[in-house]
C-alpha cells in the first residue's frame, strides 16, 4: 500500500470517527435536551388546560356565591315567590350564564326549585344524581355550614361530567341563619371543551375512567399512571405528543383522564437542528479531508515520493546519482540532507571498494599461506610428537644404561667384595678393603646425585628457578668448555611450579642448541621482570640462523619450547640473523599475588 493510500485511509478514519463522535454527542446530549424542553413545554400546556378547568369551576363558584348571598334568594327560600321564579329562573338565565343545572334546596336537602337543561337541544333533563324530590341530608353538597364555605369541583353524572359549586344561601350581608343551599352546574361537554381549547390554544380531551368507549391507548396510559399528581408523556408518532394527567371529583376519586395533544414542533426543530448539524459536521469533515489531502500531498507525499524514487533507482541500478536538493527546514529536509550525505559516503565507499577488494584478495592469499603454514606446523607437530616419543625412549635407555654401568656395576662390585670378606673372615688388609668399598660407595652416591640433577635438579625446588639456571650454566660451561654469564635483576620472582620445570628445560634446550649448532664462545643469560611477567634473555655470539626455519630437523627443540609455553600463557620469541648470533626471549606469567604487587608498584591498579 502506498503512502498516499495510507494517509487517505487514516484521514478517512479520522473524519469518520469525528462524524460518529459528533453524531453520538448530538444524539446523547443535544437531541435529549430538545426532548426535555419539549416535555417541559408540554407540561406547561397541560397545566394551562388544568388551570382553564379550575377557572371554569372558580367562575361557577363565584356565580353561585353571587346568587346564594342575595336577599332575594334568601327570601325566596322562605316565601317561594313565583315572581322570583318568573324574573330569575328562566331558560335564558341558563343560556346567558352557560349553566346546565340550578338547584335550590333546604338545609335538609328538599328541593325548593330545580331544573337541568340541555342547552343545545333546549330540553330539560332528569339525572339520578339529582332527584326531583331532593338530596339526602348527608349529601356532600349540603355540608357547608359556614356562610363563606363552598363545595366546588367535578361530579360524574349519567349525561356528562358536571362542573358544579354549592353555596349556603344567606343574606347579602352574609348573615344567617342558613336557609338552604344553591347548587349550580355546567356540563363538561364538547362545547365547553372547545371553549377551553380556544382559551388555552391546546387541543385536549377528557375521558371518563369508567367509560367503555375509552380508546385503548388512553386506557393503557391510565394503567401506567400512579400518584396523587400523575403525569405521563406518550409520543404518538413524530408529530403529536400525548400528555396525560387525571382529574379528581368532589369525592376525591379519580374520575377523568385529561389528555393534551401537543404538536411536536420542538422535537421537529431538534431533528432539523440535529440533521443540519450532522450534515454540517460531515461537510466540514469532507472539506477538511480535502484540504489535508492537498496539503499533505504537497508538503509530505510528493517530496517523499521524489526521495523514494531516487533511492529505488539507486538500489535497482547501482548508480551513484547526483544529490537531491529540497529547500526545506523540516524533518523531510533533514532526511534529504542526510540522504545526500549518505550518497556522498556511498560514492566514497564505491571508490574504495576496488582497494578494499584488492586488500581482501591479499588477505585471502595471506590466509591461504597461513593455512599452508598451519598444515606444515601440524606436520611438524606430528613429527615432533614422534620425535618426542623417540627422545623419551632414548632418555629411558640412557638412564637405564647409566644405572647399569655406573651405579649397578659399582653396587655389584661392592656386594661381591663384602661377600668375600664375610666368607674368608677378616684379612690382614681389612682397612684397605673397607676403604676401597667406601670409595666405591662414594662414587655410586656421586653418580646417583649427578643422575638425579640431570633428571630433575633439587636446586630447582629448593632454591628457585634463578639458582637452578645458574647451576645449569655452571654445568654446561664446565662440560662443554663454554663461557656462560648469568645476570640477575632484582630479587627472586615467584613462578608457578608447572612453569619452573618447563622454563628450566627450555633454557637447557636453548643451551644445548647453542652448543650443537651455534658454535658460540660466549652466552649471556639475563633474568629480570617485564610488567607482571618474568623475562629470560639468552644471547649468544654464534653463527645465527633464519628464524623462519625453526621446526626443521635441527630445530625441533626450539619449536617444542614455543608449543609447550603457549597453552600456559607463556611466550617464546627468537631473534637471529645468520652470522650475527641469536637472541632468545622467554616470558613467563608470575603468580597472581606477584602480578597485583607489580601492578600496584607501576600504578596500573588505582
Amino acid at each position: 500500500m502506498t503512502l498516499r493510500s495510507r494517509i487517505l485511509l487514516i484521514l478517512l478514519a479520522v473524519v469518520v470517527l469525528y462524524a460518529l463522535s459528533s453524531f453520538w454527542i448530538m444524539r446523547l446530549v443535544v437531541y435529549p435536551s430538545y426532548i426535555s424542553l419539549e416535555r417541559r413545554e408540554a407540561e406547561k400546556d397541560l397545566t394551562r388546560c388544568q388551570e382553564a378547568l379550575r377557572r371554569e369551576i372558580h367562575h361557577l363558584n363565584s356565580l353561585t356565591h353571587d346568587w346564594a348571598a342575595s336577599d332575594d334568594t334568601y327570601r325566596f327560600t322562605a316565601e317561594q315567590s313565583e315572581t322570583f321564579i318568573a324574573s330569575n329562573l328562566l331558560f335564558h338565565t341558563f343560556m346567558d350564564n352557560r349553566i346546565n343545572l340550578l338547584y335550590i334546596c333546604t338545609p335538609d336537602g328538599d328541593v325548593i326549585w330545580g331544573e337541568i337543561w340541555d342547552l343545545e337541544s333546549k330540553e330539560t333533563l332528569a339525572l339520578p344524581q339529582f332527584p326531583a324530590d331532593g338530596l339526602p341530608g348527608d349529601h356532600i353538597l349540603l355540608q357547608p355550614d359556614d356562610a363563606e364555605a363552598a363545595v366546588a369541583g367535578v361530579m360524574m353524572t349519567d349525561a356528562a361530567p358536571l362542573l358544579l359549586a354549592s353555596r349556603p344561601i344567606v343574606t347579602s350581608d352574609h348573615d344567617g341563619p342558613i336557609r338552604g343551599y344553591l347548587i349550580i352546574g355546567r356540563f363538561l361537554d364538547a362545547s365547553l371543551i372547545r371553549i377551553l381549547a380556544e382559551q388555552t390554544r391546546v387541543t385536549h380531551h377528557y375521558r371518563s375512567v369508567d367509560a367503555d368507549t375509552m380508546p385503548e391507548t388512553d386506557r393503557t396510559a391510565l394503567a401506567r399512571m400512579s400518584g396523587p399528581s400523575p403525569l405521563l408523556f406518550v409520543p404518538a408518532g413524530d408529530d403529536i405528543l400525548h400528555v396525560y394527567t387525571t382529574i379528581r371529583d368532589i369525592y376525591d376519586r379519580t374520575v377523568l383522564l385529561l389528555r393534551a395533544d401537543i404538536p411536536r414542533e420542538i422535537r421537529a426543530r431538534g431533528v432539523a437542528t440535529f440533521r443540519f448539524a450532522f450534515g454540517a459536521v460531515c461537510l466540514a469533515g469532507i472539506l477538511v479531508l480535502a484540504v489535508l489531502l492537498v496539503l499533505l500531498r504537497r508538503v509530505v507525499v510528493n517530496p517523499l515520493s521524489r526521495l523514494t524514487e531516487r533511492i529505488v533507482k539507486i538500489g535497482e541500478t547501482g548508480e551513484v546519482l547526483p544529490p537531491l536538493f529540497l529547500n526545506r527546514k523540516d524533518e523531510i529536509g533533514t532526511l534529504c540532507r542526510h540522504f545526500n550525505r549518505l550518497l556522498t559516503r556511498l560514492h566514497a565507499v564505491h571508490n574504495g571498494l576496488a582497494a578494499s577488494n584488492e586488500q581482501l584478495q591479499h588477505e585471502v592469499g595471506e590466509r591461504k599461506r597461513y593455512e599452508e603454514k598451519l598444515l606444515v606446523r601440524q606436520d611438524q607437530l606430528r613429527e615432533l610428537s614422534a620425535k618426542l616419543l623417540l627422545t623419551e625412549e632414548r632418555e629411558r635407555r640412557r638412564i637405564a644404561s647409566e644405572l647399569h654401568d655406573r651405579i649397578g656395576q659399582g653396587l655389584a662390585i661392592s656386594k661381591l667384595q663384602l661377600g668375600l670378606l664375610i666368607q674368608t673372615g677378616p684379612p690382614d688388609n681389612l682397612g684397605e678393603k673397607m676403604t676401597e668399598i667406601e670409595e666405591m660407595i662414594d662414587r655410586i652416591l656421586q653418580e646417583t646425585r649427578t643422575l638425579t640433577f640431570e633428571i630433575s635438579p633439587p636446586v630447582l625446588y629448593e632454591l628457585g628457578l634463578a639458582a637452578a639456571i645458574e647451576w645449569l650454566a655452571e654445568q654446561m660451561a664446565e662440560k662443554h668448555d663454554l663461557r656462560i654469564i648469568v645476570r640477575k635483576e632484582g630479587n627472586e620472582m615467584p613462578v608457578e611450579d608447572n612453569f619452573r620445570v618447563l622454563v628450566f628445560q627450555a633454557v637447557r634446550e636453548i643451551l644445548i642448541n647453542t652448543v650443537k649448532h651455534a658454535g658460540a664462545d660466549q652466552v649471556v643469560i639475563r633474568i629480570g621482570r617485564e610488567d607482571a611477567r618474568m623475562r629470560i634473555d639468552v644471547t649468544d655470539d654464534g653463527v645465527g640462523f633464519d628464524p623462519a626455519h625453526i621446526g626443521n630437523v635441527t630445530g625441533y627443540g626450539l619449536f617444542s619450547i614455543r608449543e609447550r609455553l603457549a597453552p600456559l600463557g607463556g611466550q617464546f620469541d627468537i631473534d637471529s640473523v645468520p652470522g650475527a648470533g641469536t637472541h632468545a626471549i622467554l616470558r613467563i606469567p608470575l603468580r597472581e599475588a606477584e602480578q597485583q604487587e607489580t601492578q600496584l608498584k607501576s600504578g596500573s591498579i588505582p
